[in-house]
């Protein structure tokens, strides 16, 4: 059995005190800071950075290998009118656009759990 995570990642004393959402805005950027922390050790020496970067490097290395003989066991399809040409500007806004929605749903769900209930709760206070 693990212990709670108040007790595993150390965080300043304020915090466990706060009252409200803001409590969970601010243990989601001590958990954070905490990881941070954690993982300082490894980049100590230089020793450690390249042991560090090599499981990357092989990682990555098999990845596009990977893609790479995907792509080259693809056969070529002929243009129709359902294919999506890459060289157009509609095709640079719907990646974009995609770029912009999962970045958005990925930060706004801690947002509205901590620093947006918060300015509500405070304009509900002040009778606005």
């Amino acid at each position: 059995m693990t212990a709670p995570a108040s007790n595993r990642f150390p965080t300043p004393i304020g915090s466990r005190s706060t009252p409200g959402p803001g409590r969970f805005d601010q243990q989601f950027i001590d958990g954070a800071l905490a990881i941070l922390r954690g993982l300082g050790f490894l980049w100590r020496t230089p020793a450690a950075r390249a042991l560090a970067l090599v499981p990357i490097a092989v990682c990555a290395g098999l990845s596009v290998l990977a893609i790479a003989g995907s792509m080259a066991a693809k056969r070529v399809v002929p243009v129709t009118g359902g294919t999506l040409p890459t060289h157009t500007p509609i095709f640079v806004a719907l990646l974009l656009a995609t770029v912009v929605i999962v970045g958005a749903l990925t930060f706004i769900p801690a947002l509205a759990l901590g620093p947006i209930v918060e300015h509500l709760q405070m304009l509900a206070a002040e009778g606005r």
